[in-house]
């Protein structure tokens, strides 16, 4: 019965008949081949899904030629969805991750042979490396690098640098280093070098000082700690700020008190600072005093970095009032969108942020531009981030993925999930902060803005999925 049933899957590719074949859970291996036939180079790559998650529930063995094919389809998959022009929603990743697994399981020479397979080393592929132990992943890390080596244009991913940074040479360091310039990489980046940080790395910790998210700002406060003392007036200036940021939530007093002794240890000022316990209070004097040094010592910086406001409402507006936005060019916003980061919330299948389909027409020009240089400003409850404390003293922060009784699986800005298991919570609650990070609109022209805008005006039906398909800018909805 089971053959009669696979005669008519080969004659008209019935995706119905591949079901009740994974159901039969059939052992002969001549079947495997018939339904493999069915994943062609010209096939849809959502009835190749339906075909490969039918061969995971086959109990017959696997072939070295069944199983080259199988990777094969397996890593093509990505290239097909581009090339049909097919979207992919958030969960995509866990569900291939979940079908991989359960191929590997009758197949346990499939995942050297999917690092083999000629194309292997695009973002997407990521999910694949996620079964290899450590101990041997530097061949999958190294087809990575060869794919980056290749590509000019290789569309980089904050889990592509948390995956090649497992290659610890100084060529691949320096790889990392180029991309801090990329804002959709630059708080992964921040994360990965600051395990080993060298003192041609410092201002790139410095300049992270400004970043949101606080696994992002400890990290650069690590990487500083671990750097010999310097008087660099941006990194001083910048511990400032953030002390200046730091101390509102119990979760925080930690970090600050690492701000402090690292401030202490590079300017030489001491203060009436007090640490421990008896310290989780404002403590506005002694941080007031630090302002003041730093105000004193370094004004050039200090006007700009200890200021209200990078960009405050009122000027923002002034500012907007007087732009000419009729000389905005949609294919240079493209370009900006995409150079700012934009795309790592409001175009991956992570989908951190909310849809900019028609968000030009949903919200004035005005509106869009504080939302995007004010983030925190007016944060929908629906992405607002949640900060989860563990009784082990670790914190926290990001976006709901899902929650249960069992416990809570929380995505970052850096686009890292973690799940934290309910018996361990000690406590939880919504910030009225976005991760959309401050400063998007620094150092750009006012011919910038109006191409951007450009840009947004664009994002219509299937444009905006091509183009990143999301933005704060509709955050208000």
């Amino acid at each position: 019965m089971a053959e009669q049933m696979v005669q008519g899957l080969t004659l008209h590719g019935d995706l119905e008949l591949a079901r009740v074949l994974a159901m039969i859970s059939t052992r002969e291996p001549a079947l495997r081949d018939k339904l493999l036939a069915q994943v062609t180079p010209d096939s849809n790559p959502i009835d190749d899904i339906h075909y490969l998650t039918a061969l995971a529930r086959f109990e017959a063995p696997v072939s070295e030629e069944q199983s080259t094919q199988t990777a094969r389809a397996l890593v093509e998959i990505d290239a097909k969805f581009a090339r049909f022009k097919l979207p992919r929603d958030n969960n995509w990743d866990d569900r291939v991750g979940e079908l991989f697994a359960e191929l590997t399981q009758r197949d346990a020479g499939l995942v050297a042979r999917v690092v083999e397979t000629p194309g292997f080393g695009r973002p997407t592929h990521v999910v694949f490396t996620t079964k290899i132990p450590d101990e041997e992943l530097a061949p999958a890390v190294q087809a990575f690098l060869r794919q980056i080596a290749s590509d000019a244009e290789y569309p980089w991913t904050p889990e592509v640098v948390y995956l090649v940074a497992r290659d610890e040479t100084e060529a691949t360091r320096e790889v990392l280093r180029k991309q801090f310039e990329n804002y959709e990489l630059r708080m992964a980046v921040l994360v990965v070098l600051s395990e080993q940080p060298v003192e041609q790395e410092r201002e790139l910790f410095a300049t992270g000082l400004e970043a949101g998210p606080v696994e992002v700002l400890s990290a650069c406060v690590s990487a500083l700690e671990k750097l010999p003392p310097a008087r660099d007036p941006r990194e001083l200036v910048g511990l400032v700020k953030l002390l200046r940021r730091l101390g509102g939530d119990k979760s925080e007093f930690a970090l600050r008190e690492r701000v402090v002794r690292l401030l202490t240890r590079n300017s030489g000022e001491a203060t009436e600072f007090v640490f421990g316990s008896e310290g989780y209070a404002p403590q506005t004097a002694a941080i007031e005093a630090f302002s003041d040094w730093a105000t004193k010592e370094f004004p050039a910086e200090a006007a700009e970095l200890l200021g209200t406001r990078a960009e405050d409402l009122e000027s923002l507006r002034a500012r907007l009032a007087q732009v000419d936005w009729g000389v905005g060019d949609a294919a240079r916003g493209a370009k900006l969108f995409a150079s700012r980061g934009c795309g790592q919330c409001h175009g991956s299948g992570k989908a951190l942020g909310p849809d900019l389909l028609g968000v030009a027409g949903r919200f004035s020009r005005d509106d869009l531009f504080v939302a995007i240089a004010l983030p925190n400003r007016d944060v929908s409850p629906r992405y607002q981030t949640m900060l989860v404390e563990t009784k082990g003293g670790k914190v926290y922060t990001g976006l709901v993925v899902y929650e249960s009784v069992d416990g809570i699986l929380l995505r970052n800005g850096t686009n890292q999930t973690y799940r934290v298991e309910r018996p361990d919570i000690a406590s939880q609650r919504s910030l009225p902060n976005s991760l959309m990070p401050e400063g998007l609109l620094k150092d750009l022209q006012d011919s910038d803005l109006a191409d951007l805008y450009a840009h947004l005006k664009t994002l219509t039906g299937q444009t905006a999925v091509k183009a990143g398909g999301k933005s704060d800018g509709a955050k208000r909805e």
